[in-house]
């Protein structure tokens, strides 16, 4: 079972041009401490959370290094933290960060400026144990993991965060705050009846958009999903429907606003009539343009064995399979077109004895900006394996795909656009065996599809040349560049490279 991510290494692209940046007396750090910097939809910059001193035998000093997209300072934040601590998770909403810390007695929320100066700092200590479970499970999960995304920006004024209630069905729970952490206001499920739980999917200057599931108990499987509505100004939800069409059950993927008017494009995939869209293969696609009030005003269906199958490559003995597919990201480009790039995987049994999420191939579905579909491009790579206990039998393939997503353990890196918005660039790790032009044997290569709407998207692979670091990132950066960023525990640094590639 290979290591996702857990590889070291340097593009072997056009290395003369690279630019480099090296964070010196790094005691320790962890996978998840650094991040990208976004600003209006693009790479500003990077961040980098260390540890690089013992205080006292309960305090250990912390650095928060802040570059920007050139690999140059823009500032340090200086910490001083419980040595259990450890930061869940951060947000950078143009103007502000928001950095999530939790440890063994609490949960803390930090702001701080570009400059590093400290804005506004919250402590709970009566945190729910629920939300304590999902965190805990979250983080475990690996050091490449990525925690369930729950700080979202407001503007450049401000942060939602997403959490789990008290009490025995507690449900979800949303929190506005300003820059300084003065709570704007707060809203949650309701108490008593069903379990509510939410996933935010998009949060947009008026709305926020996220996808709903009720369940008796804690144990039980939810059987269809509700999208939701809240106002982002004052919580409030505006709304809830249950998702259907014909009589299929549907699933929210993505969600975002319809540029120049109020409506919202929907993306998820659709399930039989008495099927359980947890537990069930769905059976397709679809994409849906719905009004502010939650009336659909246009939907397209795509079936996954008539239309998408046909796209598929046989293999060598000439069969056309197609798994569930796992979608990480939709893109629109200036021309209209709508890309969803995907990773298929299918449920296995383990080598021992235990289940096997297998990961397999890339693909990006392509549609118009009438919704139409207009094609389908796959990209194969190698396979990757990741292993559960048998108790995890029981759970289906797709949430088993959730946790997967968190471990770290897909392919799919990133996908990032131009600043015309005419081109967007997915990246991925194929670990496919060989040897490059040189002729040296290559273990791993970073894989690139470009696509712009016009023709079929194209693909440039790139090999990694391995080397001793104790991890290894790859991660978004500016227009033609890809960003290195790996840790030498022995030589305690940080070592970022950007590497140009041939787009």
């Amino acid at each position: 079972m290979r290591n996702t991510l857990l590889v070291a290494g340097i593009l072997a692209v056009t290395a003369a041009f690279a630019q480099e940046r090296t964070l010196d007396h790094v005691k320790a750090s962890k996978a998840r401490g650094g991040g990208i910097i976004m600003k209006n939809n693009e790479v500003a910059g990077y961040y980098s959370f260390y540890e690089v001193d013992k205080v006292d035998g309960k305090t250990r000093a912390f650095r928060m290094a802040l570059l920007d997209n050139n690999l140059k300072d823009i500032g340090v934040i200086k910490l001083n933290r419980p040595k259990d601590s450890y930061m869940v998770e951060s947000a950078f909403n143009g103007q502000a960060f928001m950095f999530f810390f939790m440890n063994d007695k609490n949960v803390e929320l930090e702001t701080y400026d570009m400059n590093g100066k400290k804005l506004g700092a919250k402590v709970y200590e009566d945190v729910s144990k629920w939300e304590r479970m999902r965190v805990y499970a979250a983080v475990k999960m690996g050091e490449t993991g990525e925690v369930n995304q729950s700080l979202f920006p407001l503007g450049e004024d401000g942060f939602l965060k997403q959490s789990v209630g008290e009490g025995k069905k507690a449900g979800y729970l949303l929190t506005a705050y300003n820059n300084d952490l003065s709570k704007r206001w707060e809203t949650e499920a309701p108490a008593g009846g069903m379990i509510e739980s939410l996933d935010v999917i998009a949060v947009t200057k008026d709305y926020i958009v996220g996808s709903l599931y009720k369940q008796k108990g804690r144990m039980d499987m939810p059987d269809n999903t509700f999208l939701a509505l809240f106002d982002v100004h004052s919580g409030k939800k505006l709304w809830e429907k249950e998702l259907t069409d014909g009589g299929r059950r549907m699933t929210v993927v993505n969600a975002f606003p319809e540029e120049g008017n109020d409506d919202l494009f929907l993306i998820g995939e659709t399930f039989g009539p008495k099927d359980n869209v947890f537990k069930d293969k769905s059976q397709g696609m679809y994409c849906m343009r719905m009004g502010m009030d939650g009336t659909p005003k246009q939907t397209e269906l795509l079936d996954w064995d008539k239309d998408i199958k046909p796209h598929v490559p046989a293999d060598e003995k000439g069969r056309k399979e197609l798994d569930r597919i796992f979608f990480h990201q939709v893109v629109r480009l200036n021309n209209g077109t709508i890309h969803c790039i995907g990773e298929e995987y299918k449920k296995v049994m383990g080598a021992t004895g235990g289940i096997q999420i297998t990961t397999e191939d890339m693909l990006v579905i392509e549609l118009g900006p009438d919704l139409k579909f207009k094609q389908c491009s796959i990209f194969p790579k190698s396979k990757g394996r990741t292993e559960f206990p048998l108790e995890y039998a029981a759970l289906s393939a797709s949430l088993l795909a959730k946790i997967v997503k968190q471990m770290g353990r897909f392919d799919y890196l990133f996908t990032t656009q131009d600043k015309t918005g005419d081109r967007y660039f997915c990246s991925f790790l194929d670990y496919a065996r060989g040897k490059n032009d040189a002729g040296n044997k290559v273990g791993t290569y970073i894989g690139t599809i470009v696509g712009d709407g016009k023709s079929a998207p194209t693909l440039d692979k790139y090999d990694v040349d391995e080397k001793g670091s104790t991890f290894f990132r790859v991660m978004a950066a500016k227009p033609g560049y890809v960003l290195m960023y790996e840790y030498h525990r022995k030589e305690k640094t940080i070592n970022l490279h950007l590497e140009k590639v041939n787009f």
